[in-house]
């Protein structure tokens, strides 16, 4: 059997074309799994979110919630099971040490942040640092406030 040289040179074009393709889908395969890998490192380190719990019976008085000195919640009464979420944020400034970037990360609203709540019906004060924990709840009863704080 007689083989065509042109029908050979096209049979290494193709297997050549798909050899490339393939080079390239896995090296592409590769990228997307190792940026994911890098990218749930990066948001899970990131992404510690505070959650606030009111509850009980607040009996028409309303109250201030501040953690540092942002104020996350400020109402007149306050409704029964209310819920904050407050991420835990970072600010980023990239600033140039001889020659070289260096990017300064800021965390706002560390383990050593201060929370506090203030009933507006009374002068009841409350203040604590919020430490690791992630879940804080309040319990309001008769115008007093009690924390409990979880992780």
């Amino acid at each position: 059997m007689k083989v065509n040289r042109t029908s050979s040179s096209n049979m290494r074009f193709l297997f050549g074309s798909v050899f490339f393709f393939a080079v390239l889908i896995f090296t592409m395969v590769l990228f997307v799994y190792y940026a994911m890998g890098e990218a749930s490192k990066q948001v899970h380190s990131k992404m510690f979110a505070y959650t606030f719990y009111l509850s009980g019976d607040s009996q028409g008085c309303g109250c201030d919630v501040l953690l540092d000195d942002s104020l996350l919640f400020s109402s007149a009464s306050v409704p029964a099971d209310t819920m904050l979420v407050v991420n835990r944020y970072f600010t980023s400034n990239t600033v140039v040490e001889d020659g070289v970037e260096v990017v300064e990360e800021t965390a706002h609203f560390t383990p050593e942040s201060e929370m506090r709540m203030v009933m507006h019906g009374s002068a009841d004060t409350l203040a604590m640092k919020v430490g690791d924990n992630s879940n804080i709840i309040i319990m309001l009863d008769g115008g007093k406030a009690r924390v409990r704080m979880m992780e």
